[in-house]
């Protein structure tokens, strides 16, 4: 199959309908139901009895002598006699798409594959989504989107693994392939996917990574995440990084459901589909020109020390931090999402803590615990040093109100003398410092000698 047949069956028939838009017109068509036509057959000219569907590439005539499916380029050229290319330009013309630049005869690419493919496929399973209401409505009342919001996210349906393959049949797409990719399954009744409203999620080669989301009736916003092939450990483009139909400061989610929700309400959102960010994800946010971004958690010490990692690696790349921080509890976003109570989560997301200054008031903590936390105070010092200048100076000054030193020398010493003061031994004193910021004081009596070294 030509790169050309490839981009008309993959890029430009599943976004058109050739009956409806006037293409067809010299075959009579008439609407035989909601995406059906009937036509005159452009191979043995009899009329009403060839069959085509909007958003595929064939029409085919029901009477058993006439012959093979006819494909809608072939149609036309018979037709109207123009050459295939001229009639490539007026498919794409028509499906609002750009005409493809390679040579008809030059084999198609991995490189330009993935592109193909993922139209496609994002076309068949969001057509299922408006085919089929239940599911769809279901979703809808589970995490509360309005049917707008749903047709604007673009969430597909999968209905089953026989139906994709069915519509992947229709469409005369590679069928090996996309059942590598895992869009479809020999053991159709037992496929993962079946009965899942579908996100698409880029994976390193180009392909989408279908994710289903099926609610669970046992806890309220419970859902199942299903894939059918493993992410890639070192994807490099969060979910929804590239979609910039929303502007604005990016807000950055471990959590797929979550991210859509946000996209919701206006703000521009994005996946990393782990706890922390990696080094892949913030190069890529670097080469896309963000400076800064906003870290969606809670208040768990999970998380805390997830967000820590977070703003360590973003900062050491150059991208300021911010972090929104969720009340306790499971499904905080979603309950209030689905409460409708928008006031609440645009107040959450709308004052965002400068990451230096999540850190002060870690180290705050920290600091004040009874033994003081010394691993963690460590681990927090070093994220200081990957700090931007402009979060180094938050993070200074929510320490100096909150009256907590960051320099363990010059409080130990000054904890030091309190405790001899108090009554202390040295050696008691001590102790205490070493427990509280591994250091050890020593006395030295005060000699000459000293004060010249010194």
């Amino acid at each position: 199959m030509t790169t050309q047949t490839n981009y008309l069956n993959e890029s430009v028939y599943p976004r058109m309908d050739a009956a409806d838009s006037g293409l067809l017109g010299f075959l009579h068509p008439a609407r035989y139901s909601k995406n059906l036509w009937q036509l005159t057959c452009p191979q043995c000219s009899v009329p009403g009895q060839a069959i085509y569907e909007a958003g595929t590439s064939h029409i085919r005539c029901k009477r058993r002598k006439c012959g093979k499916p006819t494909s809608l380029a072939d149609s036309l050229c018979l037709a109207v006699e123009v050459s295939p290319n001229n009639v490539t330009e007026m498919l794409c013309e028509v499906a609002g798409v750009p005409v493809p630049t390679c040579s008809p005869t030059k084999p198609l690419t991995d490189a330009t594959a993935p592109s193909f493919l993922n139209d496609a496929i994002k076309s068949i399973l969001i057509d299922f989504a408006k085919e089929y209401d239940a599911p769809r409505q279901t979703f809808c009342q589970s995490f509360g989107f309005t049917e707008q919001q749903f047709k604007d996210l673009e969430f597909g349906y999968y209905p089953s693994s026989t139906a994709v393959k069915l519509a992947i049949k229709k469409r005369f797409l590679d069928r090996r392939l996309c059942e590598a990719l895992g869009y479809f399954s020999r053991n159709e009744s037992k496929f993962i996917l079946n009965g899942t409203v579908i996100l698409f999620w880029t994976n390193p080669d180009g392909h989408y990574q279908l994710y289903g989301i099926k609610p669970k009736r046992l806890r309220k916003y419970e859902h199942a995440l299903c894939f059918p092939r493993p992410l890639a450990a070192n994807i490099t483009t969060p979910y929804q990084l590239l979609n910039t139909e929303i502007t604005g400061c990016l807000i950055v989610s471990s959590y797929l459901i979550e991210t859509e929700i946000i996209r919701s309400l206006g703000y521009r959102a994005c996946s990393i589909g782990h706890p922390s960010i990696s080094q892949d994800q913030c190069l890529e946010l670097v080469q896309q020109n963000f400076r800064d971004i906003i870290l969606l958690t809670d208040s768990s010490e999970a998380a805390s020390d997830a967000a820590n990692q977070s703003i360590e690696c973003a900062e050491s790349y150059g991208i300021t931090t911010n972090v929104c921080i969720k009340p306790a509890g499971e499904f905080v976003t979603e309950e209030l999402f689905h409460s409708k109570n928008f006031a609440a989560l645009h107040a959450l997301i709308g004052k965002p803590l400068n990451g230096g200054a999540f850190l002060a008031h870690q180290y705050a903590k920290a600091s004040y615990d009874q033994p003081a936390n010394r691993n963690h105070l460590t681990h927090l010092k070093k994220v200081y040093e990957a700090l931007s200048p402009i979060s180094q100076s938050q993070f200074d000054t929510v320490c100096t109100q909150l009256n907590c030193k960051t320099d363990d020398k010059s409080v130990a010493a000054g904890l030091f003398s309190k405790l001899l003061q108090a009554g202390l031994s040295h050696r008691k004193a001590n102790s205490v410092i070493q427990d509280r910021f591994g250091l050890s004081v020593e006395i030295t009596p005060y000699t000459q000698a000293n004060e010249q070294e010194n």
